[in-house]
C-alpha cells in the first residue's frame, strides 16, 4: 500500500480508476482521523457540527447533503473513502491533530478562516512549489505516468503525491479557486447586485409573493452561474424587526426540487442597500458546498449597521471557466455630449449602446494615433458612458462591457476623430488645457477641505488658487463665502467678497472628484457659463456654473514661474541629470537608483520610480522612470563633459503631459530645443517631508565651560545632519534656534526663526550662532540670568509654521512666575488633561522634549540622575512646583511637563 504523506499532498487529478477495490464504508482509520479532528478543535463549539456523531461507535460516515441536512457536515465520501474535508470558517479552535496517512483518497482539506495551530495546520496552509498553473497545461508524460501508476496498482489503493504535477499552483494548499480565477470578481459583482436588488425591494415594501418567481435583470444576469437547472426565485421568505423596521431575514432557493434554501441571510442588514457592499470569497470551495459569509460588516462601513449572523450561499459557481458572450448584435454610437455627431476638442464624448442595458460595467481605454493610452477608466452604469474631452486628433476606443441584464460580455473597438470646432473658443485655444487643469485642482481641493474641515475661512489662498490666479479676472483673488447651499446640494464660493453673489456653483456629489469639464458652453469670463463636469464615477453633472475665469487666455502663465515650490523641484532635477551625466557607459542598468533619484521620487508620478532605458549618445541623454518601452520620460542635451547649471521649463502643465526646457551649461552655452520631461510634477502644492523643529537653549551663568562646549558640539552635529538630509534626500526640514532670555519678555534679537537649513549660507548662519553661545553676555536679553523657559518657549510657538517638536536644553527649571509658565506648558501635547490624566489637554499641539544638563533631577525623570539632591541643597528649587504629596527629599527640580520623550522617563510628575 502506498500511504499519503499529507505534508506533500497536492490536489490529486487522477483519483481512483477502474480495477480498484470498492469499500462499502469509511475505514475505521479514516473515521478515527475525523474524530481526532473534531476533538482536537473543540468540535462541540463549531458553527456547524451536524452529523458528527463521534461518540457513537456504530455511526457511519456519509457525505454531507446540504439540502437535506444529512451526513457529516463538510465531508464528502466516494467509494468508501473520505475525499473532501471542507471546514472553512467553522470556528475550529486548537491544535489540529489527526493521522494524515489515514486518508487514502483525500483530494481537498479546507481549513482556512479558523483558529487552528500545529504542524498539520501549517502543512495544510504552506505554499506549494513551482507547478504548472492549469491542469490542461500539465506535461503529458506526467499525466501518463500517473495513469500508469494507478493502472499498475490494480486492486491497491493508490494516490498521486510527490510526483503529481497536474495541479493548480502559486496559491496556498487548498486555497479557494476564486483567488486566481479572473471571472470570480465578475460573478461576485453580479451576485451582490442581485442581493442588493432584493434588499432594496424589501426596504421599499415589495411583498414576498411578488418576488417569488420574478425575473428581474439582476437575477437574469446571475442565471448562467447558477448550477441548478432552470433556476428561478422560489421559497422566498423575509422578516423585519417590528421595533425598527430593519430587515432581519431573507432566504430563498433557485429551484423548488430540493425544498431548502440556497441563500440565507439573517441578522441586521437593511443597510446593504446604502453601501458598496463587498464579500470575501476566500472560503469558497465549489457550488455544491455552502459558502459561509457571516460576520459583522459594520466596522467596514462606518455609520451603517450590517451584522450577518448567517449568510450562506450555495449552487452559485464563483469560478466559471468562461463568461457567456452576448448573442445580440450590440452597437455603439459616439456623439458629443450635446448629441451632435461632430466630436469637438474641449467637449465630452458620449458612447451610447444598443440594445438598451439597464445595468453594465465598462472598461475603457482610448489610444492616440501613436498607440499611447490617453484615457482609461472602469465604470458602472446603464447604456451610456462618457469619455473626457480630448485634444484634436485620431483615436481608437476599446471598451469591454459586462451586460448584467443578460449576464454576458461583449467588446467594442472603434476609431474616431476629434476636431477643432470654431463655435466655441475652448475647442481651438491651445492654452485652455492649462486653465482647465488648474481649475480642476482648485475645485477638488476646496471640496475636500470643506468636507474635512467643515469650513473655509474668507481670504483663503491655497497653492492651487495661486496657480490659477493669472486667469481669474478679479484682482488679488482669494476664496470668499465658501459654503454648502440648499441643504448641502450645492458647493459655492467667490474669488472676491461679492456678498451673496458667487463665482462658482457645483452640484455636490459625496465621495467623488471632478475629472473633466465640458467647455462647449463657455463664452467669456464676464458672463456666467454653464459648464458640465465629469465625475470619477463617470456621471456627467450639468449643474455647474462659473464666471470670472478666462478659459481661453491669449497668453499662458506657467506654474513654473509662479509656484513657490518649483525652484526646489528644479534643483532636484538638476542634481539627478548631472549625476546620470557622469556615469560610465553601462553604468546605469535598468532598475538603477541613486540618492538624487530618491530625493526627486516624491514628485515623480510613476510608482516606485527607477532609471530604465538609459541611453547616452554623447549629444544627448535619455531615460524613463518605468519600463515604458521606447518612450522616454526625460531627454537632456549634453555638451562635451560640461555640467548643466540651469534648466528653464517652458510649458509645463501636468506631469502626464510632456514639457520642454532650455538647458544652460557651465560655459554659458544654451540649448533651447532638445530638453523634454514627463512624469515629474514640477509644481507641487506641497513639498515632501516638511517639518519644523525648534531648539530652545538655556544660556544662563550656571553653565560651566565644559557644558557649553558639549552643547556647541551637539548643536553643530544636529544642524549639519539636518542640512545633509535636506540636500541629499530632498527633505524640507526647518530649524529655529532660540536662546533663553533673562525675563518673561523675550527681548533678544539673535533668534534664528524657521529657516530651511542647507549646506552653505544657512548652515553658516546656524554655526555662527552656535560659536557665540555662552560668550555674548551683555547683549540685550542675554545675561547670567538667561534661563527663562516661558519667553523662549512662547517664541518657539510664535512661528507661522507650527513646530512638530520643541527641544529645550537646560540645567534647571525656571523658578519665577510659575503660573504663567504653567499656562505656556499647556500649549504642548504632553501636558495632561486634568479631567483625564491619561490623555493630553492639547493633543494636536507640538511636543516638548527636555534635555537635562549634567547632574541633578530634571523635569520628571530619574534616568539622568547621578546623585539626588535634597530640596534644601537645590539652588533652583521652586516650592510652588513641588506637589504637596511629595516628601522633603523626593523630587528636587520638577517641571510642569510629563513624560518628555528624549530622556526616557521612569517617574511621573504629579503636576498637571
Amino acid at each position: 500500500m502506498i500511504r499519503i504523506k499529507l505534508k506533500n499532498l497536492v490536489l490529486i487529478v487522477f483519483l481512483l480508476l477502474s480495477g480498484m477495490t470498492v469499500l462499502a464504508q469509511v475505514s475505521p482509520e479514516e473515521k478515527q482521523a475525523l474524530i481526532d479532528i473534531y476533538n482536537s478543535t473543540n468540535g462541540k463549539q463549531w458553527k456547524n457540527n451536524k452529523g458528527w456523531d463521534v461518540t457513537n461507535p456504530k455511526a457511519v460516515v456519509t457525505s454531507w447533503d446540504a439540502a437535506k441536512k444529512t451526513g457529516w457536515y463538510g465531508i464528502t465520501v466516494k467509494d468508501g473513502h473520505v475525499t473532501d474535508i471542507v471546514l472553512s470558517d467553522n470556528n475550529l479552535v486548537g491544535e489540529l491533530k489527526a493521522d494524515p496517512d489515514a486518508f487514502q483518497a483525500l483530494t481537498r482539506f479546507l481549513i482556512n478562516g479558523n483558529n487552528v495551530t500545529g504542524e498539520l495546520a501549517e502543512d495544510l496552509l504552506e505554499p506549494l512549489g513551482e507547478l504548472p498553473k492549469y491542469m490542461d497545461e500539465a506535461p503529458k508524460v506526467a499525466k501518463e505516468t500517473a495513469v500508469k501508476r494507478v493502472a499498475d496498482a490494480k486492486v491497491e489503493k493508490v494516490a498521486v503525491a510527490d510526483n503529481a504535477t497536474a495541479v493548480t499552483t502559486e496559491r496556498k494548499r487548498w486555497e479557494s479557486c476564486t483567488r486566481d480565477n479572473p471571472n470570480s470578481p465578475i460573478v461576485k459583482n453580479i451576485f451582490l447586485k442581485f442581493i442588493k436588488y432584493l434588499v432594496n425591494a424589501k426596504n421599499s415594501g415589495v411583498p414576498d409573493y411578488q418576488i417569488e418567481g420574478s425575473n428581474p435583470p439582476e437575477f437574469n444576469a446571475l442565471k448562467p452561474f447558477i448550477t441548478d437547472p432552470n433556476p428561478k426565485i422560489t421559497h422566498f421568505v423575509s422578516a423585519f424587526d417590528p421595533s425598527n423596521s430593519v430587515l432581519t431575514e431573507m432566504r430563498f432557493s433557485f429551484t423548488g426540487d430540493h425544498g431548502e434554501h440556497d441563500v440565507w441571510l439573517s441578522g441586521s442588514f437593511s443597510d446593504i442597500a446604502n453601501v458598496n457592499f463587498d464579500i470575501d470569497l476566500s472560503g469558497y470551495s465549489d457550488s455544491g458546498h455552502y459558502l459561509d459569509l457571516q460576520g459583522d460588516y459594520s466596522e467596514i462601513y462606518p455609520g451603517y449597521k450590517i451584522y450577518l449572523k448567517r449568510f450562506e450561499v450555495m449552487h452559485v459557481d464563483f469560478c466559471p471557466d468562461k463568461l457567456p458572450v452576448c448573442n445580440e448584435k450590440n452597437r455603439m454610437i459616439l456623439s458629443s455630449s450635446s448629441g451632435l455627431e461632430a466630436l469637438c476638442s474641449g467637449q465630452f464624448i458620449k458612447a451610447t449602446f444598443y440594445p438598451f442595458m439597464s445595468s453594465a460595467d465598462y472598461s475603457i481605454a482610448v489610444l492616440d494615433s501613436s498607440g499611447t493610452t490617453v484615457y482609461t477608466g472602469t465604470y458602472s452604469g446603464a447604456s451610456e458612458v462618457y469619455i473626457n474631452a480630448l485634444q484634436p486628433g485620431t483615436y481608437t476606443l476599446y471598451i469591454d462591457v459586462m451586460n448584467y441584464d443578460s449576464g454576458c460580455t461583449f467588446s467594442v473597438e472603434q476609431q474616431f476623430t476629434v476636431q477643432s470646432c470654431g463655435n466655441f473658443c475652448a475647442s481651438n485655444n491651445p492654452n485652455t488645457v492649462i486653465v482647465k487643469y488648474l481649475y480642476l485642482n482648485l475645485i477638488n481641493h476646496l471640496v475636500t477641505k470643506m468636507v474635512t474641515d467643515g469650513m473655509i475661512p474668507d481670504g483663503y489662498f491655497p497653492p492651487q488658487l495661486s496657480a490659477l490666479a493669472p486667469y481669474i479676472s478679479d484682482p488679488n483673488p482669494k476664496i470668499y463665502n465658501a459654503h454648502f447651499a440648499n441643504h448641502g446640494e450645492y458647493f459655492r464660493f467667490s474669488f472676491a467678497n461679492h456678498g451673496s453673489d458667487y463665482d462658482v456653483s457645483l452640484r455636490f456629489t459625496p465621495n467623488t472628484t471632478v475629472i473633466g469639464i465640458d467647455l462647449s458652453g463657455y463664452s467669456s469670463p464676464n458672463l456666467v457659463s454653464t459648464i458640465p463636469v465629469l465625475l470619477n464615477s463617470n456621471a456627467m453633472e450639468p449643474n455647474h456654473t462659473v464666471k470670472h475665469i478666462d478659459f481661453c487666455p491669449a497668453t499662458p502663465v506657467y506654474c513654473t514661474t509662479t509656484n513657490p515650490n518649483a525652484p526646489v523641484i528644479k534643483t532636484l532635477f538638476l542634481n539627478l541629470i548631472n549625476k546620470l551625466r557622469t556615469q560610465p557607459i553601462g553604468g546605469v542598468p535598468n532598475g538603477y537608483t541613486c540618492t538624487e533619484l530618491t530625493a526627486l521620487a516624491p514628485y515623480i508620478s510613476d510608482a516606485n520610480p527607477k532609471i530604465y532605458n538609459f541611453m547616452n549618445s554623447g549629444g544627448s541623454m535619455s531615460f524613463s522612470f518605468n519600463p515604458h518601452g521606447s518612450q522616454f520620460d526625460v531627454i537632456v542635451p549634453l555638451l562635451s563633459n560640461l555640467s548643466i547649471t540651469n534648466v528653464e521649463f517652458n510649458n509645463f502643465v501636468a506631469p502626464d503631459m510632456q514639457a520642454t526646457f532650455k538647458t544652460t551649461f557651465s560655459n554659458g552655452s544654451v540649448n533651447n530645443t532638445v530638453g523634454k520631461v514627463k512624469h515629474i510634477n514640477l509644481c507641487p502644492d506641497e513639498l515632501y517631508c516638511v517639518s519644523h523643529v525648534a531648539i530652545v537653549v538655556d544660556e544662563s551663568g550656571s553653565l560651566d565651560d565644559t557644558e557649553i562646549r558639549k552643547i556647541r558640539k551637539q548643536l553643530k552635529a544636529f544642524v549639519q545632519q539636518q542640512a545633509d538630509t535636506n540636500d541629499n534626500l530632498g527633505t524640507n526640514i526647518y530649524i529655529s534656534l532660540i536662546g533663553m532670555s533673562d525675563s518673561d519678555t523675550y527681548n533678544r534679537a539673535d533668534a534664528i526663526m524657521q529657516v530651511k537649513i542647507t549646506n552653505g549660507s544657512t548652515l553658516n548662519q546656524f554655526n555662527n550662532w552656535i560659536n557665540s553661545f555662552g560668550a555674548r553676555y551683555g547683549q540685550t536679553g542675554i545675561s547670567h540670568g538667561s534661563d527663562y523657559w516661558k519667553s523662549a518657549l512662547d517664541k518657539a510657538l510664535s512661528t507661522s509654521m507650527k513646530p512638530k517638536g520643541v527641544i529645550m536644553i537646560t540645567d534647571g527649571c525656571q523658578t519665577s512666575n510659575v503660573t504663567n509658565l504653567v499656562n505656556t506648558m499647556k500649549l504642548f501635547d504632553n501636558y495632561r488633561n486634568p479631567a483625564n490624566p491619561t490623555t493630553s489637554l492639547n493633543p494636536n499641539a507640538p511636543h516638548l522634549y527636555v534635555l537635562g544638563i549634567e547632574n541633578g533631577f530634571y523635569v520628571d525623570s530619574e534616568t539622568v540622575v547621578s546623585q539626588r539632591m535634597a530640596q534644601n541643597q537645590d539652588p533652583n528649587l521652586n516650592p510652588a512646583l513641588v506637589a504637596p504629596a511629595l516628601g522633603t527629599n523626593d523630587f528636587a527640580r520638577i517641571a510642569p511637563v510629563e513624560h518628555t520623550d528624549v530622556i526616557q522617563t521612569q517617574a511621573e510628575s504629579r503636576l498637571r
